[in-house]
């Protein structure tokens, strides 16, 4: 229902004279009558005409000097004035000037009562508006306009409507004063509000349909805008949106919305219409590329560009509305467009050819609703509403052809997303093979250089037994540079086995394809082995070793053993490697708590060189070292903490590095254990050092309690004096030579240097040697022949060494059970790992000297006696075992 806005000109008039009353209404009534039938057309509205357009009846004067009130235009000289419009719509262009409005009606309708008749100006913007009606008093006026706010109509609606006087008995004239800097275009119709609301005609109208579309074009176009992420498109939204801004206040469907707003809208509108050229000429020449094909027009249009901005700056800014400007303006700016297009499509520009179709709509519709304003061709629905179609129409196809462009885009993006996860996909399988052709390769080299150096090393380590046993022999004692030249020997291999072992496992570990293998395993028996490997280095550097591990001794838990041995093996070679003299501790612990998963601590702890405060950060990166200068006192590559890192990372684990230069360093290794559980069968024993007579013969200083923990009375002693030591081994050596010069070694070996080499190795230990050139030999050997032990290498032709020890393990209990070394070159992770899963019961990494081979041979053969447990690698777990 319409808001029905009463004024108080409309009110009766107060109490007065009543034959003053009748004076003035007589003499008015005449001057009435008089006016209408000597100069006014007469409107008759009847029952079939009840809502009717009266521009063809009405009259008007054009007052293009100064303004004139209603009292004299009531003057016969100005009555003379008005004349019939020649249109069929009260269209005067773009005038600067008063318009006075005559309208003379007589309603004949036969029921007119209770049906108000109102009067429309379908212009929703015109700024001021005056309506002089006639009342008992005379001629009342009533201003309203859009320069008067929204609350100034008398009815709540788009476009203006006046109340008129009941006109049943005699005709009527009222008079209409119209002052607007916009178009003076407003076609008049008097309708009547009950058949109007009958017909649903009061309301209605096509602008505010008109703008609820561009609206829904709008949020499309800024999605698209979105998706696509390209300036001229984000131009072309800013301009739709500035163009459906000004069609929504031309067609006065923002107004009601705005409020007091409302009038600075109004005023503002030729400057926001300055602005929607502005973007429409940054859109076309960023969408058309016109800086680079047509540089002039560029200048032309940057130009404009900035008067354009200037132009609506100062209607921002001021009072002044600037509207002939502004019309000027837009003319400029269809002559820009037309010379851009022209361009593009005579140089069959493909973008230029559809931009010219997609903004015709929008041009012609401006052209038609510039010329039907300035009443140049004649004003209809279809002209007054060609901007609003106009627009519509670019919209749409723009949207279209965006919306293809989008779809395009995607079209695109999936061909070359799905060229690029096939050329991912093959560059995948490219990465496979050559990480497989890597790992093959250091599988290769470790094993090639290795199978050399352990001709060499071996034969020179056979002979320094022999000449140690000759001059022994003949009681003489080894001279003291010939035992240097040996020691060089052994720390040349040393460091080569090292940085073997370091190039392969750093190269492993940034292998993408890096996995976990873990297993149940003591954390105590790695640190013992470890240690027991560098037994002599340690006394050549009269090291003490102290331990604190026996905790350890019966708990298993569940690791990769292969990764936790080669971290425990970096940390304490690090500590053996910078420590000139004094000791190395080792401490371990388990801890346990309800609510975190048990943690394995253990820590080393040096009193060697320290590492500076400031290096602390940087020492667990690849390739980094304390000291990088050609000078440095200690070589390496400099990788072994960033390997232990990037493995401790792998265990979930992670490393503490404490230090202090001149006063040693103490490393924390802390890991993460899942799962662990307690054999109580393995009950804590002594440290590392098996021969009851070293530990009797250690002194204080050797065995020091205040470095080992409460649970561990007992401590290393690695400083005895070497050629004593020798000779107490050799003697324990053909001891063990007496005793089992019976049993039978079987070596499983293709390499010819290697095979004698080992055999002159085993024979010197007092045990019979047997040979195998490939794994299927040796399965064929083991079950026709006595043997107690194999020496098992891995790389062979026929059958490899690790087919081989299944083929073995498969046999009855007595063969199956052999216990099988791994003597190989093969040194890598998986390599480990693979002989552990195939049965494997211990792993020597070649080169190998005469020590540490009868050394692990000594130990499996006394494993293999009846008084001890069998190999725990093949004997299952107890049941009663607790789970942590």
């Amino acid at each position: 229902m319409p808001i029905i806005k009463n004024h108080a000109s409309t009110s009766p008039p107060p109490d007065c004279n009543l034959s003053n009353y009748f004076s003035k209404t007589f003499f008015g009534l005449i001057l009435l009558l008089f006016t209408v039938h000597s100069t006014a057309k007469t409107v008759y509205i009847t029952d079939q005409n009840s809502s009717t357009a009266i521009d063809s009846q009405a009259l008007f004067f054009i007052n293009q000097e100064s303004p004139l009130s209603i009292d004299e235009i009531l003057k016969e000289s100005n009555q003379q004035k008005f004349k019939a419009n020649a249109s069929a719509t009260a269209n005067f262009g773009f005038l600067d000037a008063q318009v006075w409005v005559k309208i003379t009606y007589f309603d004949q309708r036969s029921n007119p009562s209770d049906d108000d008749l109102v009067l429309e100006l379908a212009n929703p913007i015109l700024d001021y508006i005056e309506i002089y009606r006639p009342h008992q008093e005379g001629l009342l006026g009533y201003r309203s306009g859009v320069l008067e706010g929204y609350r100034s109509r008398e009815i709540d609606h788009l476009n203006f409507l006046f109340y008129l006087p009941n006109a049943k008995d005699h005709p009527i004239t009222v008079y209409l004063k119209i002052r607007s800097e916009t178009p003076l275009s407003f076609p008049l119709k008097i309708k009547s509000v009950r058949d109007s609301f009958a017909s649903g005609k009061l309301f209605s109208n096509s602008s505010q349909i008109f703008i609820s579309m561009l609206l829904l074009i709008l949020f499309y176009n800024i999605l698209l805008a979105l998706s696509l992420r390209d300036l001229s498109q984000y131009y072309y939204v800013a301009w739709l949106f500035l163009a459906t801004l000004c069609s929504s206040i031309l067609g006065g469907v923002i107004q009601p919305y705005l409020g007091e707003y409302g009038i600075w809208a109004s005023e503002n509108l030729w400057a926001i219409g300055s602005f929607t050229g502005v973007s429409f000429l940054m859109h076309i020449a960023m969408l058309l590329d016109i800086r680079t094909r047509l540089p002039a027009i560029n200048k032309a249009n940057h130009v404009l560009i900035i008067f354009i901005s200037l132009n609506g700056l100062v209607i921002f800014t001021t009072d002044y509305r600037l509207w002939q400007w502004s019309l000027s303006v837009c003319g400029l700016c269809g002559i820009i467009a037309t010379l851009i297009f022209g361009y593009g499509i005579r140089f069959n520009h493909k973008t230029s050819t559809l931009a010219t179709i997609a903004f015709t709509p929008a041009l012609t519709g401006l052209t038609t609703y510039i010329l039907t304003s300035a009443n140049i061709i004649t004003g209809n629905w279809w002209t007054f509403n060609s901007l609003y179609l106009g627009l519509i129409i670019t919209a749409m196809v723009v949207s279209l052809t965006e919306g293809n462009k989008l779809n395009e885009e995607k079209k695109k993006r999936y061909l070359l997303e799905k060229k690029n996860r096939l050329a991912l996909e093959a560059n995948n399988v490219l990465l496979t093979k050559s990480n497989n052709v890597k790992n093959a390769f250091l599988s290769t080299i470790s094993h090639e250089l290795r199978t050399p150096l352990n001709g060499a090393f071996a034969t020179l380590s056979l002979l320094e037994e022999s000449i140690t046993q000759i001059f022994e022999q003949q009681n003489f004692r080894l001279p003291e540079d010939t035992h240097n030249y040996f020691n060089l020997i052994h720390k040349s291999n040393d460091e080569m086995i090292h940085l073997i072992n370091g190039i392969i496992g750093f190269s492993e570990l940034h292998d993408m394809h890096t996995k976990t293998f873990p297993s149940y395993f003591s954390p105590h028996e790695p640190i013992i082995s470890i240690i027991e490997s560098r037994r002599d280095l340690i006394t050549n550097k009269n090291i003490d070793v102290h331990l604190g591990i026996d905790s350890l001794q019966p708990i298993q838990i569940f690791l990769d053993i292969e990764k936790y041995t080669k971290i425990m093996a970096i940390v304490f070679d690090n500590a053996i490697k910078f420590t000139r003299q004094g000791s190395i501790t080792v401490r371990g612990s388990i801890e346990k708590s309800d609510n975190e998963p048990a943690r394995l601590m253990i820590s080393v702890r040096d009193t060697g060189v320290g590492i500076p405060a400031s290096k602390i950060a940087t020492i667990t990166e690849p390739f980094s070292q304390v000291d990088q200068s050609y000078t440095r006192k200690y070589g390496g590559l400099g990788i072994g903490l960033a390997v232990c890192k990037k493995t401790l990372e792998l265990l979930n684990g992670e490393m503490q590095i404490t230090s202090e230069v001149g006063r040693g360093t103490c490393i924390q290794l802390l890991f993460k254990i899942p799962q662990f559980r307690a054999n109580p069968e393995l009950a804590p024993t002594s440290p590392y050092l098996t021969h009851t007579e070293e530990n009797a013969k250690a002194s204080p200083k050797e065995i020091s309690s205040a470095e080992v923990s409460p649970e561990t009375p007992a401590a290393n002693d690695c400083n005895q004096n070497a050629p004593e030591q020798h000779h107490q081994h050799e003697q324990h050596h053909q001891h063990e030579q007496h005793e089992q010069h019976e049993q039978h070694v079987l070596i499983v070996e293709d390499n010819k240097t290697n095979q004698l080499v080992i055999i002159q190795m085993v024979k010197k230990m007092g045990f019979i040697s047997l040979l195998a050139e490939n794994g299927e030999i040796a399965v064929e050997m083991v079950q026709k022949q006595n043997i107690d032990l194999i020496l098992m290498d891995c790389q062979m032709p026929v059958m490899d060494g690790f087919e081989a020890t299944r083929q073995i393990r498969k046999l009855s209990n007595s063969l199956g059970a052999l216990p099988i070394i791994a003597v190989t070159a093969n040194t890598s992770d998986e390599d480990r790992r693979k002989c552990r899963e195939c049965g494997m019961d211990d792993f020597l990494e070649k080169p190998i000297s005469y020590q540490i081979l009868s050394a692990s041979i000594e130990k499996w053969l006394a494993k293999k006696t009846p008084t001890t447990n069998p190999p725990q690698t093949h004997q299952p777990q107890s049941q009663s075992q607790n789970q942590g």
